[in-house]
């Protein structure tokens, strides 16, 4: 039989089976029943589709209600001085607020603080987490720095150093909580291990900057203070000048320096390292 007398054949007529005489569909190129499979995969397809964008809207929406609320100024002001007077049992004002987000969940917001009368400025940090609140600050390097500065004179007066030495309160690392007013600087690392205090010391030349380098270290192991030295070396009109609150300036240029070291620091474990 040729090609056109089979196609001839082809028709829309159903026609009957071989099998118990039951009724075949129609042999045609246009019977629906051969495009039924993708008809199906396609709309199968577009129900996943809709599943998806349905859930990751759901989602989005949930995590919206979940997260708390932005901390606003007022309440970040507020809680903060209510905790360092419960804390410290003094007032304090607030000098600046800074908002940040670490993450997508996390808030990490801080203050600098100062306590009333005073233009001593430290820092202040509140995390929220998981519905949880939790402060931390650097105010008992303040606290401490009078009995702090003493130590380190004492000690440079009694390795025979002419040297000057002030724990840095510009540093705004926080403190452990368990830091706090009437805590003295022998229990410090019984207490707070992993606190680092940097320690400024200034001489007036480096055959003394040497000798810092060589004796102070072994005597804030004996003590136990874990710390990180700055040691510099200035000229004697940039030396004379100096004080606790020192900082380079156009009046103390870094020109006038004669040597440093900043390398030296005491850890957790007690151990010098250079």
């Amino acid at each position: 039989m040729s090609v056109n007398e089979e196609a001839a054949n082809i028709t829309d007529e159903p026609v009957i089976s071989s099998d118990n005489n039951k009724l075949a569909p129609p042999a045609t190129i246009n019977n629906p029943n051969t495009n039924y499979g993708f008809f199906k995969n396609k709309k199968r397809f577009i129900i996943i589709i809709c599943s998806v964008f349905i859930l990751a809207i759901a989602l989005l929406v949930v995590s919206l209600l979940i997260k708390p609320p932005r901390l606003t100024e007022d309440r970040l002001r507020t809680e903060s001085l209510s905790y360092l007077k419960e804390k410290y049992h003094e007032d304090f004002v607030i000098k600046d607020i800074e908002f940040g987000i670490d993450g997508w969940s996390d808030y990490i917001d801080g203050i600098t603080a100062s306590a009333l009368n005073s233009n001593d400025e430290f820092s202040v940090e509140w995390y929220e987490e998981n519905g949880g609140v939790a402060f931390s600050d650097s105010y008992y390097r303040l606290l401490i720095r009078d009995d702090y500065n003493a130590y380190l004179k004492d000690t440079l007066e009694s390795l025979d150093i002419e040297a000057k030495a002030y724990i840095d309160t510009r540093d705004k690392s926080q403190c452990s909580a368990k830091l706090t007013k009437g805590v003295p600087l022998t229990k410090i690392y019984d207490l707070a291990n992993k606190d680092v205090f940097y320690i400024k010391i200034y001489t007036n030349s480096e055959a003394e900057a040497k000798k810092v380098e060589q004796k102070l270290p072994q005597e804030l192991v004996k003590s136990k203070l874990v710390s990180i030295l700055r040691i510099v070396a200035y000229a004697d009109k940039t030396y004379n000048i100096i004080s606790s609150g020192f900082t380079v300036s156009d009046d103390n240029p870094m020109e006038d320096v004669l040597y440093t070291n900043y390398n030296i620091r005491i850890n957790s474990d007690l151990e010098i390292k250079y």
